[in-house]
Formats: structure tokens, sequence, C-alpha cells
């Protein structure tokens, strides 16, 4: 297991493998997928990684997820605290003389 904004890991071997990534916001929010990497023979990169499986879906997937906790984030620190009232309409400026 790797922690960090940047991660490498080398493999002994070319094949496909599954990696597992978990993003974690500094509320404690997480989110958790699946990457498949393709790693081909005698790759010269560091990691060895050749692509990386996932694409726009996963991009997409991923965006949506985190999108939905900020939204939930904002709705749950916006929302009225206990005892709270919310003004059913503002009050009218007109004075009668």
């Amino acid at each position: 297991m790797a922690v960090g904004l940047a991660v490498s890991h080398s493999y002994a071997s070319a094949g496909t493998y599954t990696v597992g990534v978990t993003l974690r916001d500094y509320v404690g929010a997480t989110v958790r997928t699946n990457l498949t990497i393709v790693v081909a023979s005698g790759s010269s990169s560091g990691s060895g990684i050749s692509s990386v499986g996932g694409g726009f879906a996963g991009g997409l997937f991923l965006g949506l997820i985190l999108g939905g906790i900020l939204a939930a984030v904002v709705m749950f620190a916006a929302r009225p605290r206990k005892g709270e009232r919310v003004p059913s309409s503002p009050g009218s400026p007109y004075v009668p003389p």
C-alpha cells in the first residue's frame, strides 16, 4: 500500500494488474475504485506502466462521486441549525405614515 499525492510501484513481470485507488478529502469522505494497469515487457519507465485503464468512464465516475460528496458537504454546512427559524418571506420595506 502506498500513501500520498504521487505514488509509484514497480512490477516484476509484464501483465495486466488491478489497482485499488482510494481518495480521501480533508473532511474524511472517501471514494474507492479499481483501475486496470497494463505493464509491457521491457518497459524503461520507472513504474513500467504502459497504459491505465478506465479512461473517460473512470474519470467521469470519480468526478460524479466527488461532486456528489462535495454537494452533500455544502448542503450539510448550509442547513439551518437546530432552533433556527428560516424566514418565510422577507419583510416589506413599506412603513405606513
